[in-house]
């Protein structure tokens, strides 16, 4: 665990300059060319004629511009396993990543399409496990609760509808909760997730000295699980990267 921290670490700068360099130098050429362009067009009847003299100069800058930005998308996702197998730094992962998309582009558009469908797998899984916690604490929770609301409705699926799987996020009508359910509802544990959701009860379910305040508020808010979603991908994010570390650690040994 030690070694594939200071590995991720030591080549932190790699993994962030890798993708922003190429981008710079594409945003540097296009304004050395918007600039003299622009400087010759100031002058009167014979800057037209520059520009169209040396116009291919400009269509060489966009040549350049165009090949370094079809390199950088489509050697994107290989240039953080360069730097984390070779242990290389962001040049060489650029040099290998254009290399691989210049010489060898079927090969690598099959990779990435088997990487796009494994991807789409992983997130379907993930959101899969994260669907049946919420089912199952759901479920369990309310399962004796006999209380109804105002309005017959079931208190437990007036505090936590029932999750979807097409839809994570989901609403919860304020409006048929007391100040007590009100309050209830803010202090589970999901609502901790998405705090900056939160709504006061309307006037009328909640007499307090602020109701003049509160009643312009909405009568639903919307609660997400996406902060669940983005902890399960950094873990998976997290192991990925230590595991990485560790390939190339041992192998370093092994040559030793």
């Amino acid at each position: 665990m030690r070694q594939g921290l200071s590995f991720a670490v030591s080549k932190f700068l790699s993994f962030i300059s890798a993708p922003m360099i190429p981008l710079i130098i594409v945003l540097g050429i296009g304004l050395i060319v918007a600039v003299v362009a622009g400087l010759v067009l100031l002058i009167p009847w014979l800057g037209e004629i520059i520009v169209g003299a040396l116009f291919f100069l400009a269509l060489a800058a966009g040549f350049v511009m165009t090949l370094v930005l079809i390199g950088t998308a489509g050697g994107f996702n290989l240039m953080y396993p360069t730097i984390a197998v070779e242990g290389s730094d962001s040049f060489d992962a650029i040099s290998r990543s254009f290399s691989y998309v210049y010489a060898k582009p079927w090969r690598m558009l099959f990779y990435s399409a088997v990487a796009l469908a494994y991807g789409a797998i992983t997130y379907l899984f993930v959101r899969l496990f994260i669907y049946l916690t919420l089912l199952l604490t759901w479920f369990f929770v309310g399962l004796f609760v006999f209380r109804h609301v105002g309005s017959d409705e079931n208190l437990w699926p007036a505090l936590m509808p029932r999750p979807s799987f097409i839809s994570l996020p989901y609403e919860t009508n304020m409006e048929s909760l007391t100040a007590a359910g009100s309050l209830a509802a803010r202090s589970h544990v999901w609502q901790s997730l998405d705090s900056s959701t939160q709504t006061a009860p309307s006037a009328e379910t909640c007499a307090c000295p602020s109701r003049n305040v509160h009643s312009h508020l909405s009568l639903k808010k919307i609660r997400s699980v996406k902060a669940l979603c983005g902890a399960a991908s950094e873990i998976f994010l997290t192991l990925t990267i230590c595991g990485s570390a560790n390939a190339v650690a041992q192998k370093k040994s092994s040559r030793k």
